[in-house]
């Protein structure tokens, strides 16, 4: 290994760089059903050492509302915007365990993703949501190459 690739090692170690992952995901899914996922990888210049691949699965309840001072008190007052988030579903879905991925190679894996079949299903609201999305991360030291999260809409079991 040159100089170089110890540079491009080290960039990639801080910028999740060394590989691009994008998948391809169904808009929609029904709790408790596969749902299926392909994930492309390409590496770039150096080799990729893995710890893992895996599909993230995250469910997101947010609420957007005002609360009135002194309402308990029977005084309304003046409001104040409340904003919480709260994570109410996360699961990695294993696509393959530890790996070296070779320079310049592009790769393509399968997962089924099940959601539980008790999943909150995709909710949204004037004040508050529940929303559902999925990403594809290779597990590297550093900053993981990861594909951008993208939103399933989740409907209740049969």
């Amino acid at each position: 290994m040159g100089i170089m690739d110890n540079l491009k090692s080290i960039a990639n170690y801080f910028t999740g760089g060394g590989a691009e992952i994008s998948m391809e995901v169904p808009r929609a899914a029904r709790a408790g059903e596969p749902l299926p996922v392909v994930v492309h990888a390409t590496i770039g210049d150096v080799s990729v050492r893995a710890s893992r691949i895996f599909v993230a699965v995250r469910a997101v309840e947010t609420i957007d509302a005002h609360y009135t001072h002194g309402i308990l008190e029977n005084r309304p007052g003046s409001k104040s915007p409340v904003h919480v988030t709260t994570t109410m579903y996360s699961h990695d879905f294993p696509v393959l365990g530890a790996i070296e991925l070779p320079a310049g190679s592009t790769h393509t894996w399968y997962v089924d993703v099940v959601l539980p079949p008790d999943a909150v299903p995709t909710y949204l609201g004037k004040h508050a949501r529940h929303e559902w999305m999925v990403s594809a991360v290779i597990d590297v030291a550093g900053t993981d190459p990861q594909s951008q999260w993208t939103p399933i809409f989740v409907r209740p079991a049969c």
